[in-house]
């Protein structure tokens, strides 16, 4: 049995799922309210409020008030980064279910199906193509070369269509390791791909955590993992990519909006780089984004 907070709203909200291993009880926060439901069914209604927080050290503090037949109670609780205390009771943070069970394909690297095989495929029967006709050095024979490319191309084609038939509209496993201040993802889905390029269209829908202003502005940074949770390429998205979108938000964005709401956009290029074993997005902060850049 374990527990989980899925934590969010309230003045001061908290950010994320909270699990306790040895106890079966789910404490689901919103607004300031909270709902705590045990194994057996019980539930208790209550709501929480923010008495000391101090960013410095990195810790808050509060209490929860929650009340049944019994009567009231009060239960105090601090939280330091992932740790969260209630009455006692330690909660380490864990991204919530959604995203945990999304995550469990994580080792599976047909994420992607046979779409990016198709390209690396063609590109490697391309070079060996041009190899033979070098090695012929035989100008007259052009012709023929070129139709046999056009025939790779053509198969090539036929096969990217098929394959991203299979994998369009799927969702994408990702884990947020480190999340963003700001912004937090909510999935990750397959929309989109131009055949004759290899350009595949992964749809991130982000949405605030907290009210923005007008000209807020930050990307959100990703890593991409290969079966062997090995990372093999990183990059980053803006949540205001578009003309429209940076038009529409000459207004504040509202905590709990979509930055966009036709999603951002991860571009994986299968027809310039090998995605055939990808398995899973990481999206972590600015600082992990650089290091491991460098690296």
């Amino acid at each position: 049995m374990f527990s989980m907070l899925a934590c969010g709203g309230g003045d001061k909200p908290f950010s994320g799922t909270y699990v306790n291993s040895e106890d079966g009880i789910s404490i689901i926060f919103t607004g300031n309210q909270i709902k705590i439901v045990h194994d057996d069914g019980k539930t208790i209604e209550g709501a929480f409020r923010l008495i000391e927080e101090s960013k410095e050290k990195g810790y808050s503090k509060g209490v929860i008030v929650t009340a049944d037949d019994d009567g009231e109670e009060k239960m105090d609780y601090i939280l330091e980064g992932n740790r969260l205390t209630i009455h006692g009771m330690v909660f380490t943070k864990k991204e919530d279910v959604a995203r945990s069970d999304n995550s469990k394909n994580s080792k599976n690297k047909d994420v992607l199906g046979k779409f990016p095989a198709a390209y690396v495929k063609a590109a490697n029967e391309t070079e060996a193509l041009r190899k033979e006709m070098r090695s012929a050095n035989n100008p007259g024979n052009r012709e023929k070369y070129q139709k046999k490319e056009d025939a790779i191309e053509n198969r090539k084609e036929k096969s990217a269509t098929k394959e991203f038939e299979k994998i369009k509209g799927k969702s994408v496993p990702f884990e947020i390791i480190n999340e963003d201040e700001n912004f937090t993802v909510e999935s990750v889905t397959i929309t989109d791909a131009n055949i004759k390029t290899g350009a595949l269209r992964m749809s991130v829908m982000i949405r605030a955590k907290k009210d923005l202003p007008a000209n807020a502005r930050g990307d959100v940074y990703y890593l991409l993992l290969n079966s062997k949770d090995e990372v093999y390429n990183v990059g980053s998205i803006d949540p205001y990519a578009t003309i429209q979108v940076q038009r529409a938000r000459r207004n504040a964005l509202r905590e709990g909006e979509f930055t966009n709401e036709n999603g951002s956009n991860i571009m994986l290029y299968c027809a310039s780089y090998d995605h055939t074993d990808f398995a899973k997005i990481w999206f972590v902060k600015e600082a992990d984004y650089y290091g491991i850049q460098q690296r």
